[in-house]
C-alpha cells in the first residue's frame, strides 16, 4: 500500500489522477480548481472546489482528479479547524444522474 501525499502540496492538470493512502488523518484542501476524489470504505464521492477542505481518514484508499488544473494542500488533521463537519466542505458526485450536487443540495452545471 503506498502512502499518498508525502509531499503537502500538489497541482495537478485537467483529469489528472492520484491515489494512494494517507498515513495519518490529514486535511485536503483546493487553493484553485476543483477535485473529485473518491474514498475507500464511503458510499458518496466528493468534489472540492476553491475554499473547500475535507478530513481524511488515515489507512484509507483515496482517489483524487482534477477537473480543471487545481491545486491541492495537505496538513495534519490536529491542524483542521476550519470545519466540524468535513463533509459539510465538499459537495457530493451523484454517480447515477452525472450531476454535481453541492453540501447544501444544490445542483451544479
Amino acid at each position: 500500500m503506498s502512502i499518498l501525499f508525502t509531499k503537502y502540496e500538489h497541482t495537478l492538470e485537467p483529469r489528472q489522477v492520484i491515489s494512494g493512502t494517507a498515513g495519518q488523518a490529514q486535511t485536503i484542501g483546493v487553493e484553485y480548481g476543483e477535485l473529485w476524489l473518491t474514498i475507500e470504505g464511503d458510499p458518496a464521492d466528493y468534489w472540492l472546489s476553491a475554499g473547500d477542505s475535507m478530513l481524511l481518514q488515515p489507512h484509507r484508499l483515496v482517489v483524487v482528479e482534477a477537473h480543471d488544473e487545481s491545486r491541492l494542500w495537505l496538513q495534519p488533521a490536529a491542524c483542521h479547524h476550519d470545519h466540524d463537519e468535513p463533509a459539510l466542505a465538499a459537495a457530493s458526485f451523484n454517480c447515477d444522474s452525472q450531476e454535481k450536487r453541492s453540501a447544501s443540495g444544490d445542483c451544479g452545471p
